[in-house]
């Protein structure tokens, strides 16, 4: 039970993640970090600080 609920946890990690490739190609082809969306960045820290016991 526990490596399944380990595989959830980094599959749910990597969709997390990838929620935020669109607006790092857009970063990276103009150049600019304006633009960026505060709630996605935010959502994305709120995540990034659990772990998988």
């Amino acid at each position: 039970m526990t490596l399944f609920i380990n595989i959830i946890g980094f599959i749910a990690a990597g969709v997390g993640t990838s929620i935020m490739l669109p607006q790092l190609i857009k970063t990276i082809r103009i150049k600019r970090a304006e633009d960026v969306s505060i709630v996605m960045s935010k959502s994305l820290q709120k995540t990034a600080p659990f772990k998988v016991r």
